[in-house]
């Protein structure tokens, strides 16, 4: 989902403190995992970095961390409000919750989403100026849960978007990769 529901806003970037390379991987630390990148792409209009557990793969991932730089977007509350048309575009009965700073620097979107009985999946999504001042940069959080394990990440649904809220506003992400 995280790249379909982004393809159509779609985003070339900066280097990028706060990594560790090893052997030509590139991995961060959040809540006490390690996610290594391994998905890139770099668009016309932009970059797509994300991250993954490394054992998990982009394919089948329980917890993903992505950023994203979209260089010819301006203006975070009007990229939200384009990621829920699309989300909802997607699924119709979509929940979300739409969010601001209160200083007005960035807007933020949770959501639940599902495909069928495939699986369920929790974003959360930060749109903010990017730091040298060029277009918007997404940060995201996502979790998902398959088969039977859905009715349990759906009980600690609540318990998970309150803490995640949390640990994301607080984290450092890293800038955009663009090699």
């Amino acid at each position: 989902m995280s790249r379909g529901i982004l393809a159509g806003l779609l985003l070339s970037a900066l280097t990028l403190p706060g990594i560790s390379r090893s052997d030509s991987a590139v991995s961060i630390e959040f809540n006490g995992a390690t996610f290594v990148l391994k998905y890139h792409k770099t668009l016309r209009n932009g970059v797509i970095n994300e991250y993954f557990l490394p054992t998990e793969s982009v394919e089948s991932w329980t917890q993903l961390i992505s950023v994203q730089w979209f260089a010819e977007l301006d203006d975070h509350r009007t990229a939200v409000g384009d990621l829920i048309k699309t989300l909802l575009g997607y699924n119709p009965q979509a929940r979300y919750d739409a969010w601001k700073s209160d200083d007005g620097l960035f807007t933020g979107v949770d959501f639940l989403t599902w495909q069928g009985d495939q699986y369920v999946e929790f974003n959360i999504f930060v749109y903010r100026a990017h730091s040298a001042g060029r277009g918007l940069v997404a940060q995201q959080y996502a979790a998902r849960a398959y088969g039977e394990d859905r009715r349990a990440f759906m009980a600690g649904l609540d318990a998970l978007r309150n803490e995640m809220l949390e640990k994301v506003m607080g984290y450092r992400f890293p800038e955009v990769i663009a090699e």
